[in-house]
């Protein structure tokens, strides 16, 4: 209990009835914000977790639903979904297009599925472009990059053959050739 020596009889009389409780409130204010944070944590947690579950759970409906392209621009849509309901600064995919194959004859050629995203790894911006080579050839890929990086077609179509998740392919695979073929010469 602080200093009361300079107050009146009556002053500490009153003083010390009050000064527990006072204390006591500032403790309840402490254990207040103390749960509110522990409750914010645990909400934050249980929408990760959602978000988590609703991703894990969620199924191709689609005509295009046995096209590894549509399933990697799926993934991203939802992917980019995900980080902007939980408001997070770093972003994966920039720049995201899919034109799934159309079955319907233009006057020049036959529309093949195209998807086209960038990512950004330790400051080195990569947009990709992967469009189909033909109606045929169901697992061959034409992949172009703004930046050459040795390998790059292989390892895209090795990935949509299969069917590995596009955000493993771009931290597991492009940012890797990134990190080998550009970083360590800067």
């Amino acid at each position: 209990m602080p200093e009361v020596g300079s107050l009146s009889q009556q002053g500490r009389k009153i003083y010390k009835q009050i000064y527990p409780l006072v204390e006591s409130i500032h403790k309840q204010k402490l254990k207040k914000w103390e749960l509110k944070d522990k409750l914010e944590k645990l909400q934050i947690e249980r929408e990760q977790a959602d978000l988590l579950h609703a991703l894990q759970s969620y199924t191709l409906k689609s005509p295009y639903q046995d096209c590894p392209l549509h399933a990697w621009a799926n993934e991203i849509d939802h992917f980019c979904e995900i980080h902007r309901r939980a408001k997070e600064q770093e972003i994966m995919f920039y720049d995201v297009n899919y034109r799934p194959t159309s079955s319907t004859f233009s006057s020049t050629h036959f529309k093949l599925g195209c998807l086209k995203f960038s990512t950004r790894h330790c400051g080195i911006c990569v947009q990709l472009v992967i469009q189909k080579r033909s109606e045929i050839d169901i697992g061959n890929y034409q992949v172009t990059s703004n930046i050459y990086l040795e390998n790059l077609d292989n390892a895209v179509n090795a990935s949509l053959q299969e069917k590995i998740s596009v955000v493993t392919f771009v931290t597991g695979t492009l940012w890797k050739l990134i990190d080998e073929q550009i970083l360590q010469y800067l």
